[in-house]
This record gives structure tokens, C-alpha cells and sequence, in this order.
């Protein structure tokens, strides 16, 4: 049945995306982490460094919906989708958001040099990241789920993807024993662009009547080949370019030690855009009226002609090309403000607490949390922390060991949400933020 893949297409939006990498924000409780830096830019590291062929992953996932919410458990061990009868409109709509977002971070590091004297620090990197937010609005499921006479707002259903290649120099230096500053400057050199948004888009349901005010806008750049037949449907394919847009992004930070053990920063990455040359830019748009087909519906059951319901919304969202252009796109852009304390009784033991905001379409959070980290030598740092923010509580740790010339950093933001089991296995059944962050230098 077609609401089925109506709703596959919605979760399959906000499951299937890749996002802006994020820096590993447990790594700025750690000491001896090299790669602070890409948190705070104005850091200065004591040692030299490089890393090569995937020496450092983050992957990290954000979102405000868990499993629970699409999946329910019945007696018998059965699963069912939350459009199943079994399941009242009210429970599977109650565990909803009004947008549900979802973004995935993912950045690959190629190469990475550090040079550094104890006072300036240079550094080079080139990274493979990928960058996406999506969001489906609960209106959307509720139409697919219980129809019924009344407006539905489809505004707010956005896609957005980045594939880019980002070459990263790096300048940090202390101007005096207690105030660093450092800069880097990113060139970004896209791959991939696509944009889907339905903006202002809306479903009325009169009896046997359909109204629909669509205004949907379909946007490609780079790899993936767009293009529309002759019904206005979108056929994509592959282009021979490699290249679709450039663009340049700025980090900046500052460290300052107020008083002895006590060092505060505050940072702002990711200030920049990426300007893309089109390969397709379509519209769907205007106001359509369609009569005779039954949309009324029984409680969680389809009771309605929902196939002809969805070819008239065919209809409505057929797209007509327009003028080839170019766009730009904003870098999701992150806030940092810290500050860490090393205890007058013990060097080896510190605290610290960082909050971090990131700003991105569809996919704004905020996240605070507080740590304690303990270095016994210097070849040996761990560290745990614990925090709240858009999707609650959270915890991280690291461990970073420093042995000869090898630098091994493993360690986690956190994973959030309740957790529970499907069939034995585990599975978030609320929100989740987690990043996992693999990393491995060599010092010198």
C-alpha cells in the first residue's frame, strides 16, 4: 500500500543522510590531546605531530526521535509499524515531534601535520567530510496515518546534503604567558549539493475534496545528475563532474589563564559558505483542486482511497525546471565557550566544563557538560564527564595514551536516549547524540 512507502520515504529522509562533522568535544577534557585545536583553534600543543590514511574518525549521529517512535512491540513477539491498526493515531502521533530532525557528522581525516614549538604552532589538514540535515513534519504521518477532514501542513519536509573535501591551515601562538589566539582557515572544495525543502506547503480535506497549496523546490550541484521527463518526474544519474562548488570557512579562538590552574577559551568554527554551480533547480508550485476521492478515515485503519489521494498529490508536486543558476550554502557554524582548572593540590587532576552550540538548518542544539580528567604521566590521560542539552542527559570518555612517538586517542560524546530491546536486540527508543572518535599520531 502506498502510505507505506509514503512513510518509508519519510523515515528512509531522516535515517539516510550524512552531516557536517562536528569536533570531538569529550577530546577538550583530555590533556595531551594534539588535536584540540579543532575545537579551540587557539591552542598550542608542546609536541610536533602527524597522522596519515584515516588517523582520525568522527562519526557522529543527532536526533530527536528514537526507534520507539516508528516500531511498536505487540503480544507474540510481533513488531508492527506505527501505522499498523494495532496502534491508535493518538499513541503513534504522541511520540512525535512537531519536526522530527535527524543529522549524521562524518569526517575522515587523510592527513594531518602539526609543527610546534612550545609557542607557535602550525597546522595543515585535508579532510574528506560529509554534510546533511533532514527533517519530516508530524503532519505529514498524521495525514499518512489518519486523514480526515482538515488542514495539513507539509511545510518544513527538508533534505539537505554536502559531500566535500576540506583543506584546513592552521596559525596558534601565544602572545604572552597567559592570552593564545589562534586561526584557521578551511578551503572547501564541494562534490555534492542537494536541497529538497517543501517551504510553504499545505493539504486541505473536505469530504470527497482535495486542496493542496504546493511550493516545493528541488536544488542539485556536483556529483548526482538531475533532470526531468516529460510527466515532471525527476530522474537523477551521475554527471562527469567531480567538482561543484568552492568555498571558504574560518575558525577562530582564544585562550586566556586569569589566575594560576585556571584556563578559559572561547571559539567560534565553521564561520563560512560553500557557492555552487547548479546542475538542476526545479519548482513544484500553485494551488490545485481535486474532487471525488474518499479521504476519510477510521482510527488507525485505512478506510479511504488513499491511491487516488496520492495520485492527485503526484500531480500537485510535479516539478518544472527552472534557469540553471548557482547557490550558496552556509557551514553549519559551532560556539564554544570552556574553561578547565588544574588542582593546586594534585597537576595530574583537573575539571573542566565546555558548552557548545551549533547552529545548522533544521538541526540547531545546544549541549553543556562538566568533567574531571586525571594524567598520572604524561604517557597516560583519561577522562568522563557528564551533561544535558537539547537531547538530554548525556555522558562521554576518553583515553588517550602517548607511547614514544605514537599518539592513540579512543573515546565517545556519549549516547543518549532510553535504551531498549527488539527481538534481544538493543535499540535507542528515545533521542539520541552520540559521537565516536578513533584517532591515531605520532608525535615527534
Amino acid at each position: 500500500m502506498k502510505r507505506l512507502h509514503i512513510i518509508t520515504v519519510c523515515v528512509g529522509a531522516l535515517l539516510c543522510v550524512g552531516a557536517a562533522a562536528q569536533s570531538f568535544r569529550t577530546g577538550y577534557f583530555l590533556d595531551n590531546y594534539v588535536y584540540g585545536y579543532r575545537i579551540n583553534p587557539s591552542q598550542v600543543s608542546e609536541d610536533s605531530f602527524f597522522s596519515l590514511a584515516l588517523g582520525n574518525i568522527d562519526l557522529q549521529h543527532n536526533m530527536n526521535f528514537g526507534v520507539k517512535s516508528f516500531l511498536y512491540p505487540q503480544q507474540g513477539g510481533k513488531i508492527v509499524t506505527g501505522l499498523n491498526s494495532a496502534v491508535s493515531s493518538s499513541e503513534f502521533l504522541g511520540n512525535l515531534r512537531a519536526h522530527n530532525t535527524l543529522s549524521v557528522d562524518e569526517n575522515i581525516n587523510i592527513i594531518t601535520i602539526g609543527a610546534s614549538n612550545g609557542s607557535v604552532m602550525h597546522t595543515f589538514e585535508i579532510n574528506a567530510r560529509a554534510m546533511a540535515t533532514a527533517s519530516v513534519p508530524r503532519d505529514i504521518f498524521a495525514f499518512v496515518k489518519k486523514g480526515g477532514e482538515g488542514t495539513y501542513d507539509l511545510g518544513g519536509f527538508y533534505v539537505d546534503a554536502t559531500g566535500l573535501t576540506d583543506f584546513a591551515y592552521g596559525l596558534a601562538f601565544k602572545l604572552t604567558d597567559k592570552l593564545s589566539v589562534g586561526a584557521r582557515a578551511h578551503f572547501l572544495l564541494g562534490h555534492q549539493n542537494l536541497n529538497f525543502n517543501t517551504a510553504n506547503s499545505r493539504l486541505t480535506l473536505s469530504g470527497s475534496s482535495i486542496s493542496i497549496d504546493s511550493d516545493v523546490y528541488l536544488r542539485t550541484a556536483g556529483v548526482a545528475q538531475v533532470s526531468v521527463d516529460g510527466e515532471s518526474r525527476v530522474d537523477a544519474g551521475m554527471s562527469d563532474s567531480y567538482i561543484g562548488g568552492a568555498g571558504f570557512a574560518l575558525d577562530l579562538g582564544v585562550t586566556y589563564c586569569p589566575i594560576p590552574g585556571l584556563e578559559t577559551m572561547v571559539s567560534i568554527t565553521d564561520l563560512g559558505f560553500i557557492s555552487w554551480d547548479d546542475n538542476f533547480t526545479g519548482h513544484a508550485y500553485g494551488s490545485h483542486q481535486f474532487e471525488g476521492v474518499d479521504v476519510t478515515y477510521e482510527d488507525g485503519s485505512a478506510q479511504a482511497d488513499v491511491d487516488g489521494a496520492l495520485e492527485k498529490l503526484e500531480q500537485a508536486f510535479a516539478f518544472k525546471p527552472d534557469s540553471e543558476g548557482s547557490h550558496n550554502t552556509g557551514m553549519p557554524m559551532n560556539f564554544a565557550i570552556g574553561a578547565k582548572y588544574r588542582m593546586p593540590f594534585y597537576e595530574g587532576l583537573s575539571v573542566a566544563a565546555l558548552m557548545t552550540a551549533h547552529s545548522a538548518r533544521c538541526a540547531n542544539w545546544f549541549d553543556f557538560r562538566v568533567g574531571a580528567t586525571i594524567t598520572p604521566a604524561r604517557i597516560l590521560s583519561a577522562t568522563v564527564n557528564v551533561g544535558a542539552g537539547t537531547f538530554g542527559a548525556s555522558y562521554g570518555a576518553a583515553l588517550n595514551l602517548l607511547l614514544g612517538p605514537i599518539n592513540l586517542v579512543l573515546g565517545t560524546d556519549g549516547f543518549l536516549g532510553s535504551i531498549g530491546t527488539i527481538d534481544g536486540i538493543p535499540v535507542p527508543l528515545g533521542g539520541i547524540m552520540e559521537n565516536l572518535h578513533v584517532g591515531l599520531g605520532f608525535a615527534f
